[in-house]
């Protein structure tokens, strides 16, 4: 909440994606009070798999008012569809794969100029799975 770099390390169903998610919320509703930013992804929560951002998305539908869009890889026309629902949901975070979101930023003119907040969920993984570079 003080804007400071935080890293977490604790057992599988601890609550750490509560952890980040719950003071995220809170900062978007304070940014919005303030006016500080309201257009444009103001969040990125990066995860190394597609079945962790699935399950993250479904946190932050369970316990948050957040409006978010997940994006993971696949194929070509995946990526057409996640900038379709984007455009169209105008959220305020999202959730993504490093490659997916490269894809998005480098072949879909993907703006995340508002994005305000970074979260690396599962870092470590990320590194050992070879993202060094996306990340």
């Amino acid at each position: 909440m003080e804007g400071k770099e935080l890293v977490v390390k604790s057992r599988t169903g601890t609550g750490k994606t509560l952890a980040f998610l719950l003071p995220l919320e809170e900062l978007l509703l304070k940014d919005a009070e303030e006016g500080v930013s309201d257009k444009g992804i103001q969040a990125i929560i990066l995860e190394p798999t597609r079945e962790l951002a699935i399950q993250v998305k479904a946190q932050i539908d369970k316990f948050s008012s957040l409006s978010s869009v997940l994006v993971y890889g696949g194929d070509s026309v995946k990526a057409y569809h996640n900038m379709s629902d984007i455009r169209r949901k105008k959220p305020q975070v999202i959730i993504a794969t490093p490659g997916r979101l490269i894809d998005l930023v480098e072949n879909y003119d993907l703006d995340l100029g508002a994005s305000r907040y970074q979260i690396l969920d599962e870092g470590d993984k990320m590194l050992d799975m070879g993202f060094d570079k996306d990340v």
